[in-house]
């Protein structure tokens, strides 16, 4: 058995272990792989005497890490004796600045929690909001699927009739038209081809167009709706302050005041709506 003895510190875990580093391997013959031949004379002979009586492992590697690098002798001491023959200065810098950097990133304000206000709603206010943010909902589907259905028609007309491209509908839904020639300097040689619409097209077509009429008049009404409930929403709940910047909003009932940022962007809701914080 080696009279060297191990240099791993009973109060610190050994790197060997935790970061990766190694000892160097050992030939056939029981000696340290050639590479580690290039040790510093002062690292050979520390490695090499016996143990002075009473002297600790730290106390015998000390002067070695004093006297090679004297620069980071305070930084250093500490964590030598857990690198045992392996010990290297090179990895053990990387190993601080490393621990370094991350407990400068950890304690940076991107990785600090960060207050966000907070609006508890009443039982009436959530039903309230409930309502509010379904008829949005509701009325922009309906805008969706009049406007795809009337689109749908046109493209089916459009397909029946391709001698009318770019085809246009006249405001009663009687014809179909389309125009050729209008880019010329001559107004005669301009010209409209036109197609009379049957009673059933005529019907379906004006049905369609005035449903997404309705739907967008619906939907241009729910959105202004909701805009005046989480505008009042947030003047009931929430003060301003100097500084606090924002956008100064009027209700319908002539109410007004100044929505603060963030709140000035939007709320959004828990699902259950009983909370809403800024968009």
């Amino acid at each position: 058995m080696s009279n060297t003895p191990s240099l791993c510190c009973p109060l610190v875990p050994c790197a060997n272990q935790f970061y990766g580093f190694a000892a160097p391997p050992k030939s056939q013959t029981g000696h340290e792989h050639p590479h580690t031949e290039e040790r510093s004379p002062h690292f050979s002979k520390v490695l090499a005497a016996p143990h002075q009586q009473g002297a600790s492992d730290c106390q015998l590697i000390a002067p070695l890490i004093r006297r090679c690098h004297p620069s980071i002798d305070t930084a250093i001491l500490p964590f030598a004796p857990c690198f045992g023959t392996a010990y290297d200065a090179v990895k053990v810098k990387i190993l601080l600045l490393s621990t370094l950097a991350f407990s400068l990133y950890i304690s940076s304000p991107c990785c600090l929690a960060q207050e966000v206000p907070t609006i508890y709603l009443s039982p009436s206010e959530t039903a309230k909001a409930k309502q509010a943010v379904q008829d949005f909902k509701s009325a922009g589907e309906r805008n969706n699927r009049a406007i795809t259905a009337w689109r749908s028609f046109q493209d089916v007309y459009q397909a029946a009739h391709p001698e009318l491209p770019g085809v246009r509908f006249t405001s009663d839904f009687r014809i179909a038209f389309t125009l050729k020639n209008v880019n010329t300097q001559f107004p005669w040689e301009g010209e409209a081809v036109t197609i009379e619409l049957s009673p059933e097209e005529r019907q379906k077509a004006e049905s369609l167009y005035r449903e997404m009429l309705e739907a967008r008049r619906v939907a241009d009404q729910a959105q202004r709706n909701w805009a005046d409930y989480w505008h009042e929403l947030v003047l009931d709940h929430v003060p301003t302050s100097p500084g606090s910047g924002g956008h100064i909003f009027t209700l319908p009932s002539g109410k007004s005041g100044t929505i603060p940022d963030p709140w000035s962007r939007g709320v959004v809701f828990t699902p259950d709506f009983r909370v809403a914080v800024p968009r």
